[in-house]
């Protein structure tokens, strides 16, 4: 029976929307294009400049409202409809939903014979949960105050509480950047693809929405970063189509680019058919005026020698930088021809490929009237039952460590789910939430499944999983860098540094606006100027140092002293000028230059004394260079799909017991470190380490054991009870219990 809500949906082609009372626009009307084509549609959601409208044949498309006449826009802004978080659905469709999962799994389980798995404790609960929603585990604070409250609903309001955490952007960030492959250091400006990435998890931004805005970007880094999806792949659009119909709709075609698939129907030509759709994306944008400069410069300087009019240039190309290191995206009419070695009969080597989609939909071009439009609109439908089981399936194995059916991204029309009610309902349940991806996690998080302790045996991936609990699993290079980050790091999830990112993309943004609209006689007065001013000052230099050498060959270093304080004189007037003479070029720069006050991350005295590079994965350089802590436990080098790997190798417990992240563990400043000072006794100081590192107190025995070992360091009175005056003699047995839990599988592995 499907589970009910009190706040009466509004359901429309399997998709739950807001209620009613929320829609002042919701009766039809017509949106008209800015190209004249019209569409009789229902206003449902505003979401930045994408609206989501209702056609009249009950199906829901995203569209960019820039798309759309001034009329149509102002329509839009004054309904106010806003796209809703989690309190779009309260806890009791939540339970139900719960509910309902945890009757099919176990279901599922009674025809198998099997049981599941006992309940996880509290301890193991709390861990699980840190690590799942916000990929570190608790604070021994944090683990205190769950541990000891007596709430009987404490672990729905914990999970309420991650998943409005800014953890949650940080943790799944990771997750998406490994599928995306998304990298700082790429094509194109790979900053902005990845403070794109953050900005729509931290705005919970629906999924279908996401990849609308991905898969039809256009425009310029600094001004849309989900261009990056396609920059990501410049000069390789088939590799580009490959990837896009792995990841959003779990197919894999790489090989149908050189021959025609051998286990399914799809031939070499419908995967280059599929391909039209996307071809004529080129990654190359450049503004309008760029070649309009470096013809009028040819001109105005085609009687001066090459030299000076290289220099010209060098300074126009100079000025436009700020639009040029950013690549940005844009259509053109390019068509797709198969190659020249094309082997099969269906079709001529050379010819031009007409576009159509691999499962043989027809599409209907969109208000846009882009061919891309139309495909994209295509893939994220709700009639598209790929793009909505694989995203389902994709986050049932995030949460649960294995997809109802495997590989995630190899869905085939023959293969085996382990159970098809649970996928199917997983599948409607997206739909209702609307691609909320944040609510159905919190549904698949209050499931007794995922309540249930995990299972430890290993598991034949050649059989189907029933799910009698979560399957164990070591945490990722991620995981691990940000939970040692959190023994050392005040409110680490808060030390972001996208304010910092944010604040040069809109510098950037500012700058190349007002370069880009600057007319060719600006930019070439400009370049004019900064030759001659670097002329005068370079024959002015020369003069200089030839009397600074004069002087000290006669021995006068007062007189030579005088002229090198000159030079230094000379230097700074030249940069005056020429600051002076691009001010004049691009007034921005006057703005720019005047704004005051530093990033939060630089000026908040909790992080006073910390280094640049005590921040959580997420705010690294993504992936992190070769050697790092994040590459050696098997961070993705972000080169292909989800590529990173969990394999043991001996320097990862070197890294555990003496790297340079475990020694920032140690510092007197460190949040791990603060807490042993604040102990009175050794077996509080005992029960701070387990609390920090395990997430549970020690038991008995283990206090036994590390009083031992804290023995050969100093005394231990009244059995660990007393208290004692200083850590310092105690530092190297912290040191060696911390590595030693470190490297234990309770550590290690999500429990």
């Amino acid at each position: 029976m499907k589970p009910k809500s009190d706040i009466l949906p509004y359901i429309v082609s399997g998709i739950i929307f807001v209620c009613l009372s929320f829609l002042p626009g919701l009766s039809a009307r017509t949106f008209t294009a800015k190209n004249g084509k019209t569409l009789e549609a229902k206003l449902l959601l505003v979401q930045g400049n994408y609206v989501k409208l209702l056609k009249e044949d009950a199906q829901a498309i995203w569209v960019n409202s820039l798309l759309l006449t001034d009329h149509d826009q102002n329509f839009i802004r004054k309904q106010g409809v806003q796209s809703k978080t989690m309190k779009a659905r309260n806890l009791r469709y939540i339970v139900n939903a719960a509910q309902h999962i945890d009757r099919l799994v176990e279901s599922k389980l009674r025809i198998n014979g099997l049981n599941p798995n006992p309940p996880a404790t509290d301890e193991q609960f709390l861990r699980r949960i840190y690590l799942e929603v916000v990929g570190r585990v608790p604070t021994a604070s944090e683990t205190i105050l769950f541990l000891e409250s007596e709430s009987p609903g404490k672990r729905r309001v914990l999970i309420d509480k991650l998943l409005q955490s800014e953890g949650y952007v940080s943790h799944n960030f990771n997750y998406w950047a490994d599928i995306l492959r998304a990298k700082s250091r790429m094509a194109g400006d790979g900053p902005a693809y990845l403070l794109w990435i953050k900005e729509s998890l931290r705005q919970n931004k629906p999924y279908d929405l996401m990849v609308k805005e991905l898969l039809g970007a256009r425009g310029y880094a600094w001004e849309n970063g989900s261009v990056g999806y396609y920059t990501r792949d410049r000069g390789m659009p088939l590799d580009n189509m490959a990837l896009t119909t792995r990841v959003f709709l779990g197919t894999r075609v790489e090989c149908a680019q050189c021959h025609n698939h051998p286990f399914e129907d799809w031939t070499r030509k419908q995967f280059y058919a599929m391909a039209a759709y996307t071809y004529g994306v080129n990654t190359n944008l450049r503004p309008g005026n760029v070649q309009g400069v470096k013809k009028y410069i040819d001109e105005k300087t085609r009687r001066e020698d090459a030299t000076k009019v290289m220099a010209y240039q060098k300074v126009a190309e100079d000025f436009m930088q700020p639009v040029l290191r950013m690549q940005g995206v844009h259509e053109t009419p390019r068509e797709l021809r198969l190659p020249r070695d094309y082997q099969y009969e269906d079709a001529k080597p050379n010819s031009i490929v007409e576009p159509s989609t691999l499962f043989g939909a027809e599409l209907n071009v969109g208000l846009g009237g882009e061919k891309r439009d139309a495909f994209v609109d295509w893939v994220i439908s709700p009639k598209n039952t790929r793009f909505k089981r694989v995203i389902a399936n994709r986050i049932w194995k995030k949460t649960m460590g294995r997809g109802v059916f495997e590989p995630v991204d190899d869905l085939r029309e023959d293969m085996d789910i382990s159970n098809p009610p649970l996928m199917r309902y997983l599948e409607e349940e997206m739909l209702q939430l609307g691609y909320d991806l944040k609510q159905f996690q919190r549904i698949l998080y209050n499931t007794r499944t995922f309540h249930r302790s995990m299972t430890r045996e290993a598991i034949d991936p050649e059989k189907p999983y029933y799910f009698q609990g979560p399957v164990i699993r070591r945490l990722s290079a991620e995981q691990l860098w940000d939970s040692m980050l959190t023994l050392t790091v005040p409110d680490a999830d808060e030390r972001a540094l996208d304010e910092r990112v944010a604040r040069k993309q809109d510098e950037t943004k500012v700058m190349a606006k007002a370069r880009m609209e600057s007319k060719p006689d600006t930019i070439y007065r400009l370049a004019h100027r900064v030759v001659q001013l670097e002329d005068f000052s370079k024959k002015r230099n020369e003069m200089i140092v030839r009397s600074m050498e004069r002087a000290r060959k006669n021995g006068n270093k007062g007189l030579y002293e005088n002229y090198k304080k000159d030079l230094e004189v000379s230097k700074k007037r030249l940069k005056k000028d020429l600051d002076s003479a691009y001010a004049v070029a691009d007034p921005s720069l006057k703005s720019l230059k005047d704004r005051k006050g530093s990033p939060l991350v630089d000026s908040d005295p909790r992080w006073k004394g910390y280094g640049g590079n005590l921040v959580r994965a997420s705010e690294l350089s993504s992936p992190a260079p070769r050697g790092h802590f994040l590459r050696l436990f098997g961070q993705s080098d972000r080169e292909s799909v989800q590529n990173g790997h969990q394999d043991p190798v001996l320097t990862q417990v070197l890294a555990l017991l003496n790297g340079p992240l475990f020694n920032q563990i140690f510092s007197d400043r460190a949040v791990l470190m603060k807490g042993i000072a604040e102990a009175a006794t050794l077996r509080d100081k005992i029960e701070v380490i387990f609390l920090s590192t395990l997430n549970r107190p020690p038991s008995e025995k283990e206090t036994v054991l590390m009083l031992e070992e804290l023995s050969n360091y100093g005394p231990v009175n009244d059995n660990g009870n007393g208290k004692i005056s200083s850590d310092k003699p105690y530092i190297k047995g912290y040191r060696n219990i911390i590595g030693a839990l470190m490297n234990t599988r309770q550590y290690m592995f999500l429990q």
